[in-house]
């Protein structure tokens, strides 16, 4: 389901990008020099960031730690209008990434964990959503056993109003069916590329992707699928398309898979 939205409520994991430019990952106990490297704030900022760039308001209502990595991330927030929710949470920085990028494009990650991973109950307790709010779900926050936890219950009251976007992200593959199966009850807009639908339907095919997802989920929604428009996958450039029902079919405009419309069984 479409609707109105004047404020992005960001539930996600905000931590620190610490980006490496190599030739090429070196062999197991190896070594390579990188031509770049860069730290800036990364995760769920890079979301509320280009939302925010769009004209839109921005809530974050994770959590940020306290420490060189969290006040990073905050001045970047502060810097783009992004309102922070959550008070700092001491005693604990915000995690980070170490993002290493070859030179095809492909990147490669490993991520340390901070304070961003330990969202409760009770941290969440004073985030309601205003009228007019989206709400942004995350694979990477809801990967995290405490960040589920919450998350789920703070899902489960709320009310039908507010439009629900799911971004699984490359961690679609390790989300237990416990979690993932109510927040795909619950989204309105699921967005992934063709990597993250495989993982989340088992079809490398995008065309049976789209029908294997859409017959998981119980509500009228919109897909967008990244179809890549070069030689190697999961490389720059992609292309994203909208897809909805339309009497019994997903309908994916302009998508080239050999038809017009991809036919989907409703549950």
């Amino acid at each position: 389901m479409t609707r109105p939205f004047t404020r992005l409520l960001h539930l996600g994991n905000v931590v620190v990008d610490v980006v490496l430019n190599v030739p090429a990952l070196p062999e197991p106990g190896g070594d390579v020099f990188a031509t770049g490297a860069q730290t800036a704030a990364g995760g769920g900022f890079n979301v509320m960031a280009a939302a925010a760039r769009q004209g839109l308001a921005v809530a974050y209502g994770g959590v940020i730690g306290t420490g060189p990595f969290a006040a990073l991330a905050l001045t970047a927030c502060a810097e783009e209008g992004i309102e922070v929710l959550q008070p700092a949470k001491p005693g604990l920085d915000t995690g980070f990434v170490i993002s290493v990028v070859d030179a095809s494009g492909e990147r490669t990650f490993l991520t340390s964990r901070g304070a961003e991973a330990t969202l409760t109950a009770a941290d969440l307790d004073p985030v309601r959503p205003a009228p007019g709010d989206a709400v942004y779900l995350s694979g990477y926050g809801l990967a995290h056993p405490s960040n589920a936890a919450a998350l789920l219950g703070w899902l489960g009251g709320l009310d039908d109003d507010h439009l629900v976007v799911f971004d699984p992200g490359p961690l679609a593959g390790t989300l237990p069916d416990r979690v993932l199966r109510p927040v795909l009850g619950r989204a309105d807009w699921v967005t992934g590329n063709a990597r993250e639908s495989a993982l989340l339907t088992g079809s490398a095919d995008p065309g049976e992707a789209l029908r294997v997802l859409a017959a998981r989920l119980p509500q009228e929604l919109a897909v967008a699928l990244g179809v890549h428009l070069g030689q190697r996958p999961h490389i720059w450039p992609w292309q994203m398309y909208p897809a909805f029902f339309d009497q019994g079919e997903l309908v994916v405009p302009e998508l080239r898979l050999g038809a017009e419309s991809v036919p989907a069984q409703r549950p």
